[in-house]
């Protein structure tokens, strides 16, 4: 008797890990609500715009492209950028996801002028917010930048002030972006 109670309870026991394993297999993980409202970017982007002058360089009109897209299910934000000036043509990847344990969306952004460029994003309404350190040419700097999307989704402006002393700041950067294709559906 004592035999059959035993495996009785150990077929239950697995009865009970199946039914776990399924409800689990059934409750995938969804992506923050919060870190959902980046998908408005998803797609392609182009824009024009400037860096200004300053002790960090000099200024330079430039010209490029954004692609926005989802990865790993979507709690992930790529963004790759190919940036033209008359001086160069510069490319970034920026990855942008939430992070559980600060309840923030961070950022680090990349590029092959050897930029490093990480922060957090902040998001209300239709406006984005990134603020962060610049690391470019062996030094550090403040920066935040605003993108204000339109209200109807098709354009952005973004303005960057950078700082040298963390308590005042400059504008370094201005660009006008233009949605040409939306996120698949």
């Amino acid at each position: 008797m004592t035999s059959q109670r035993g495996v009785a309870r150990i077929f239950m026991i697995f009865l009970t890990c199946l039914a776990c394993s399924a409800q689990a297999q059934t409750s995938a993980p969804k992506p923050d609500p919060e870190f959902n409202k980046l998908q408005v970017l998803v797609g392609h982007w182009t824009f024009t715009g400037e860096y200004k002058s300053g002790s960090w360089g000099q200024g330079a009109k430039i010209t490029g492209d954004y692609t926005f897209r989802l990865l790993l299910k979507g709690f992930v934000l790529e963004a790759r950028v190919t940036e033209r000036s008359a001086h160069a043509e510069t490319h970034y990847l920026e990855i942008d996801a939430y992070d559980p344990v600060k309840r923030s969306i961070t950022f680090s952004e990349y590029s092959d002028a050897d930029t490093r460029y990480c922060g957090v994003v902040n998001i209300d309404g239709r406006t984005i917010i990134r603020n962060g350190t610049v690391t470019a040419s062996g030094k550090q700097f403040p920066v935040k930048e605003t993108l204000l999307l339109s209200s109807d989704g098709k354009s952005a402006t973004v303005k960057g002030e950078l700082s040298s002393d963390g308590k005042n700041w400059l504008p370094y950067f201005e660009a006008k972006l233009t949605r040409m294709e939306s996120a698949a559906k």
